[in-house]
């Protein structure tokens, strides 16, 4: 439901320049952080409580935000450079900002584990260790996929169903 308004935020004119998968996994690695967070503090024996689960609505809008950024830098990229300089480029223009805001939202919640509540301890202890586990996927997996989708974009595939687009002037050689 929440990756909706990704995929028609990524709609572009060239349809090999959309970008719904990578919008689709941008919204995904939030909750794959989530779940990452969650069985590493039950791992470790944290008590799962119901106040965490406020938690997802927050890793989810930083973690968003975070992919927009990013795919706004991707976009400002020459078409016309390789891969590897157009993720060079995108990673040094907006991750200076990606990691200040999530180093910035992370110890806030390190500080919030100084609370004498329980609740509060543990509810800072997952969102800090969410968001900062969701910096380390968006950096590596959220990467790799904006390199696969840059290598679909410069070979002219679809964006949805990665398909070469077909030139409408070829005919096809076994009807005839």
């Amino acid at each position: 439901m929440f990756g909706i308004p990704g995929y028609f935020g990524s709609a572009r004119r060239d349809p090999s320049r959309a970008k719904p998968w990578e919008s689709l996994v941008g919204c995904l690695i939030p909750l794959l952080a989530l779940l990452s967070t969650t069985g590493l503090l039950c791992w470790c024996g944290w008590k799962f409580q119901s106040i965490i689960v406020a938690a997802f609505f927050l890793v989810l809008s930083v973690g968003v935000d975070d992919v927009f950024i990013l795919l706004r830098a991707w976009d400002r990229t020459s078409v016309d450079d390789e891969v590897p300089e157009r993720l060079a480029v995108t990673l040094e223009e907006c991750g200076p900002s990606i990691l200040i805001s999530s180093i910035t939202n992370a110890m806030a919640f390190f500080i919030g584990m100084t609370s004498q509540t329980p609740a509060v301890r543990s509810f800072s202890l997952y969102s800090a260790l969410a968001i900062s586990i969701c910096f380390l996927y968006q950096l590596i997996m959220f990467s790799a996929v904006l390199a696969a989708g840059g290598y679909r974009e410069r070979n002219g595939w679809q964006s949805l169903l990665c398909w070469k687009k077909a030139n409408p002037k070829d005919y096809c050689h076994l009807a005839c």
